[in-house]
């Protein structure tokens, strides 16, 4: 019920490929790729949001696991059009989700069973710096932190609004200071059980819930969590069970076991005692990674707009037709927690659908919160009502569906991934339009090697950032010697830019507030890559990349021709968009001209801006900026599209 379903081969397979690639070529290299030429994406139609409330940070960064609580995998400003790795911090550590961003340059991550008694880690983004941990690890973190605002305080140098980060793991949710400062700690009320493998007991992070100022978080067996935000303190006197059953129980990696033997010293490196104990961790997290057992193997999402619950899990146990203790069957659950007049709240199922062989993915929703997009173990997307749970489409892409479909707010653009390619769709209403389905071919390849997508999507302003693997493939699916980040364009898919990667993820593309990658580490295929190849695949790491921008004069064309976009777009939608939800595109436009004014004076600094050229820019950069002021957006269009002109 993951990301890696059916994607790994299987015992027979494995065992003459075991004694064969170590013959195999070299791991391949990115091909060189110049600077990108202008995306020449453009808005057409847009879904009308309310604005984001005072608690929830702004949409420029990923705050939590897919970006927002709606789950869409899309920042608001232009991604880094050119990069490359910066740096890598803390690669002692498997981090399986993650990392989030405050707006201080700082960022957060709970790694997997780690070797160093830690639950929570802070670094900053500039310069991959330890600030502080929280220190004492627990059972079932690795979760990705949630970031909100403090609203009306304002402490920092920068007199940005204070924010407190939420970490959840089986045992308790915390929430905790940018300093390090422990806020509150509230046990989750969990019984621990010992018999509960790493993904049953597996918690996948913190959501919010802003119709009750309430933190919610899931785990594993099917348990939801409610908070109150501000102390932590239960709105529910026991943990919500949902009604699903365990799936059926499978070997989830059926590997010989001198295959396994020999990827445990690569293990080692992460995980206490894996070099020569008897753990099996390769099996136990690739149980995690493929829901087996689980009742819940995904995060959820939680619309902003009527504050519904959707969690993708497994069905009630009768639903398959067979009353056993497991269940066959996939579900999705819409949920509301309720207040009566005592005060006292509950959480109630409104709607439920189920499909065959379980979910692939995290629910995802349009960015009014009225449709939820989610995958089956078979390759279909279904969009379903907010009100009814009823399928108002599917469309079957022929493959597996990973991860979760990246949604964006302009255009009904659904970006999806399979172990092969991503795949763009159009939501048309009634039936999904398939627009482009793309490989992005970013290697040298050597003999017998192939290229395949490895990875969710993250949508900017400007384009895609993907994850592309490269190496042997067995039983059709890819063991990937060397790693590439892709950015493309959203119109077109073709290739815009692409750097070699350090290592890969099972994590999300996780992007900063200022449209840099940030990727969380954690090997999996490339072990079992390293382990057949030796030396013809590069060394395991685990910890946190970035990948920086190269060139910030790039990102301010690509920053101000998306702003020019988005005030052209509305000089005429504003006459149809409702009041109260043209503030959020107001936010969104000058999120943009934000970024524009950023990234011309890093440009200065770093001497790819001339003075000259930034003396006649910024002056039209504030003059957009004083006519967004005033809701005049063909003022605003105008001065923005002059800066854009001029790169050409």
């Amino acid at each position: 019920m993951n990301k890696l379903a059916h994607t790994l081969p299987s015992t027979f397979f494995l065992i003459p490929a075991f004694m064969v690639l170590g013959g195999c070529s070299e791991a391949p290299d990115v091909k060189h790729f110049d600077p990108p030429a202008k995306t020449h994406f453009q808005i057409h139609s847009t879904i009308p949001s309310d604005p984001l409330d005072d608690i929830s940070a702004s949409g420029t960064g990923f705050r939590t696991l897919h970006g927002g609580s709606h789950n869409a995998d899309e920042v608001s400003i232009a991604l880094s059009p050119m990069f490359e790795p910066a740096w890598t911090a803390e690669d002692q550590f498997w981090i399986y989700e993650g990392p989030s961003f405050d707006d201080s340059q700082q960022l957060y991550f709970s790694p997997i069973k780690p070797k160093e008694s830690v639950n929570l880690l802070a670094l900053s983004a500039e310069s991959g710096e330890r600030l502080w941990t929280i220190e004492g690890s627990e059972i079932g973190q690795g979760g990705a932190p949630l970031v909100l605002n403090n609203p009306g305080i304002s402490d920092n140098p920068n007199n940005l609004p204070q924010q407190t980060i939420y970490t959840g793991s089986y045992e308790s949710i915390k929430a905790i200071s940018q300093s390090g400062q422990v806020l509150w700690n509230q046990p989750t009320g969990l019984t621990i059980d010992s018999t509960l493998n790493l993904g049953e007991r597996h918690n996948y992070g913190v959501n919010y819930l802003s119709h009750h100022d309430a933190l919610v978080t899931v785990v594993g067996t099917g348990k939801v969590i409610v908070l109150n935000r501000e102390d932590g303190s239960p709105l529910l006197d026991t943990p919500y069970a949902l009604p699903g059953v365990s799936p059926y129980p499978k070997d989830a990696f059926p590997l010989p076991e001198f295959v396994r033997k020999a990827t445990r010293p690569l293990w080692g490196h992460f995980f206490e005692g894996e070099a020569s104990a008897e753990n099996d961790t390769l099996k136990e997290v690739t149980g995690m990674v493929m829901g087996n057992s689980a009742s819940v193997a995904n995060f959820f999402a939680i619309s902003k707009a009527n504050g519904r619950i959707w969690i993708a899990a497994t069905a009630p146990d009768d639903e398959d037709g067979t009353i056993d203790g497991y269940s066959s069957l996939g579900a999705l659950y819409g949920l509301d927690l309720i207040k009566n007049t005592q005060g006292e709240h509950s959480l109630e199922i409104v709607c439920s659908i189920s499909f065959d062989g379980g979910s692939a993915s995290s629910p995802a929703l349009n960015a009014d919160g009225s449709r939820i997009y989610v995958a089956d173990n078979f390759g279909k997307l279904f969009a379903i009502d907010q009100d009814s749970c009823n399928t108002l489409w599917s469309y079957d892409v022929g493959r597996q569906i990973v991860g979760s479909a990246a949604v964006a707010k302009d255009n009904g653009e659904l970006f999806l991934s399979t172990t092969e390619s991503v795949i763009k769709l159009i939501d048309q209403g009634d039936s999904a339009e398939l627009v482009w389905t793309a490989s992005p071919d970013i290697f040298d390849l050597n003999a017998r090697q192939e290229t395949r997508n490895t990875n969710l999507v993250a949508i900017g302003a400007n384009g895609i950032f993907v994850q592309v693997g490269a190496g042997f493939v067995l039983q059709n699916e890819l063991l990937p010697q060397s790693i590439g980040i892709a950015m493309m364009d959203r119109e077109t898919g073709e290739l815009r830019f692409a750097s070699p990667a350090v290592e890969e993820t099972l994590s999300v593309m996780s992007v900063s507030t200022e449209g840099e990658l940030f990727i969380a580490n954690s090997p999996l295929r490339r072990v079992l890559s390293k382990t057949l190849t030796g030396n013809k695949t590069p060394g395991i790491t685990g910890g946190i990349t970035r990948y920086q921008s190269i060139d910030a004069n790039l990102l301010l064309r690509e920053s101000s021709c998306a702003a020019a976009d988005l005030a052209h777009y509305l000089i005429e939608a504003q006459l149809t968009i409702p009041n109260d939800k043209m503030l959020t595109e107001k936010v969104r436009l000058q999120q943009r001209i934000d970024q524009s004014i950023a990234a011309g004076n890093k440009a200065i600094s770093e001497q790819t801006l001339s003075a000259s050229d930034w003396s006649i820019y910024f002056p039209l950069l504030s003059a957009a900026n004083a006519a967004l002021e005033i809701d005049d957006f063909s003022g605003s269009f105008s001065n923005l599209n002059q800066v854009c002109n001029t790169y050409e």
